[in-house]
């Protein structure tokens, strides 16, 4: 394969990380007799005018007959509008149907009508791909809504259903509470400077190891943070949505030579800056398995916070800009629900480990991306992506780089696509005495503790996953883990509310659908657990009782049986 057939070039990453524009049109669904269609337009306006985020950037407006056209800078600030609709008409009866898409997608503004055509008075219906810009949990919620044919169009498109935001979240205890909460927002170029934004990066991704391979405080996942790209949160909101007790943030920019980075750490109580310095440093070390910007940093955090000086972590053995570049934007491709997309992130995972063999990163998550293919139901040759994930799982463990993801994506592989329990178990022990903060080993480990039987401890583990990594691109992977781990702790109703949340965001997942059907028939709600049963035989016609007696990795416990028995109450058959 060759470079440009993976597309290497360090720009691609430029216009990879960008926030994306989007489109949303609104339409009136009927003439209301008592508020012309004009002064309808014209009340919406006005209050979308006042509600606004100053960094809006402005909005274009574009008044056709029947349609109102905005264009915004960000998704998200689509999605805020869109919800401020909603709240504009929450006391009377709905007139505005939305539909949402990129701005730069083909047909973005056939696309964007289209989809408010079809919407019902009150509801925002947003394209897979604006979707995909959109973070559940701190945006809004998200929910299925089919892939309907769009003749306009000639083309069909997944669709979701945009929802407001739940008063309360899921309560995971006070895991956190023992120790500082970091979290490193990701760097941006500085203002006015020239930098390949690359290096703003490559630089925080080495921040990130090092401050995780500390085992003196708590780190928010990277993944997490990575949904304050584009935005400017107060310490406040970081310490409400991320339970984070103090938040790193910086530029970088390049002088010649050399690399600036400006860091700067925050009490997130107080707002009061405890922390910052300047680290400058030639270019070529930006990528130094020795990882002097996270040397430097790691030991003035420690210093600030405990009057200590820490150790850094290395970087992954890979050793030049484009290679970083294609790390980065796998790592995304590997969470998007579009198929196209996850294909790219194996294209760019082969590339990368024929590129570096030493490196153990894109070994790992190589690994991963054939476990995912398997989860997705998307693999043609279960068995060899089995031994693939296998073999690359264990090429991670023998090369340089981050260890504990290493052992973590090995205790899953042995866990879910093996059986082996006792294997993967301490795989999983391994990689949390290696990293405390990497929350893939948390959230694998409850299920290994699901599967023997020990509700508590798969409920403590899903926790700590959860508050390690609340805002994950992944969430409805780490929602359908957390609510098997509930229903084994028997906190029925919260696993029947993440597992409906997980399935908003993916239906097709079967171990989710069948957590939700056993969590209802348990709580007694069995026409509910039919429905379940039902979606779970539509996507495997050929499941049944004898298929998870069989497959079920806890088999032989009394939880397995308990499932078992709640399954067949619900509607599965024997064969």
């Amino acid at each position: 394969m060759t470079p440009a057939a993976v597309g290497t070039s360090a720009s691609s990453w430029s216009a990879f990380a960008e926030a994306q524009p989007a489109l949303l049109a609104v339409t009136l669904a009927a003439d209301s007799p008592d508020e012309p269609r004009d002064q309808a337009w014209a009340a919406l306006l006005e209050s979308l005018q006042n509600a606004l985020p100053a960094d809006s950037e402005g909005i274009e407006f574009t008044r056709q007959t029947r349609r109102l056209l905005l264009s915004f800078a960000r998704s998200d600030q689509a999605v805020s509008a869109a919800l401020h609709i909603q709240r504009f008409e929450a006391q009377r009866p709905s007139r505005y149907r939305i539909g949402a898409d990129l701005r730069q997608a083909e047909q973005g503004v056939a696309a964007a009508t289209a989809l408010a055509e079809l919407a019902v008075p009150g509801e925002v219906l947003l394209s897979e791909a604006l979707r995909d810009q959109i973070v559940a949990g701190l945006d809004a919620e998200l929910e299925y809504a089919g892939e309907p044919e769009f003749p306009e169009l000639q083309r069909s498109l997944r669709l979701f259903r945009l929802l407001p935001k739940p008063e309360a979240e899921q309560g995971w205890g006070d895991f956190l509470a023992n120790k500082p909460t970091l979290v490193l927002l990701p760097l941006r170029v500085a203002e006015g400077q020239r930098c390949d934004p690359v290096y703003a990066e490559l630089v925080g991704y080495g921040l990130s190891r090092g401050l995780a391979q500390n085992k003196a405080w708590h780190l928010i996942s990277s993944l997490s943070a990575a949904a304050f790209r584009h935005r400017q949160p107060a310490a406040a909101e970081l310490q409400q949505r991320l339970k984070a007790s103090h938040v790193l943030s910086g530029e970088v920019h390049q002088e010649g030579r050399l690399l600036h980075a400006q860091i700067r750490m925050v009490d997130t109580a107080s707002g009061q800056e405890l922390w910052a310095r300047t680290v400058s440093l030639p270019v070529h070390l930006a990528r130094s398995p020795e990882n002097p910007f996270g040397r430097e940093v790691v030991s003035g955090v420690s210093q600030a916070i405990f009057g200590e000086v820490a150790r850094a972590g290395l970087l992954p053995a890979l050793d030049d800009l484009d290679s970083y570049t294609l790390l980065f934007k796998a790592m995304t491709l590997v969470h998007r629900s579009c198929s196209a997309e996850f294909l790219q992130a194996r294209e760019l995972l082969d590339h990368l480990v024929q590129r570096h063999p030493k490196a153990g990163e894109a070994q790992a998550w190589l690994a991963k991306w054939h476990v995912m293919n398997v989860a997705r139901g998307q693999s043609r040759d279960i068995e060899a992506d089995t031994r693939l994930a296998q073999q690359a799982a264990q090429q991670a463990l023998h090369c340089e780089g981050d260890r504990a993801l290493g052992l973590a994506i090995d205790g899953l592989v042995h866990a879910y696509l093996l059986g082996e329990l006792d294997q993967a178990e301490a795989q999983l022990k391994a990689a949390i005495a290696e990293n405390a903060n990497e929350a893939l080993a948390w959230l694998y480990l409850s299920a290994v503790h699901v599967y023997r039987d020990q509700g508590q401890a798969a409920a403590d583990a899903a926790g700590m996953a959860m508050l390690l990594s609340p805002l994950d691109p992944m969430r409805y992977y780490f929602d359908s883990f957390a609510a098997h781990a509930l229903l084994a702790a028997g906190r029925l109703n919260e696993s029947i509310v993440l597992a409906s949340r997980s399935l908003s965001a993916n239906r097709r997942h079967l171990p989710t659908l069948r957590t939700l059907a056993i969590a209802r028939a348990l709580n007694g709600q069995l026409a509910q657990a039919s429905e379940a049963v039902q979606a779970l035989r539509g996507l495997d016609p050929n499941y049944s009782l004898h298929s998870f007696n069989t497959r079920y990795p806890g088999r032989g416990t009394a939880f397995a049986a308990c499932c078992a028995l709640a399954l067949q109450t619900a509607g599965l058959p024997e064969l």
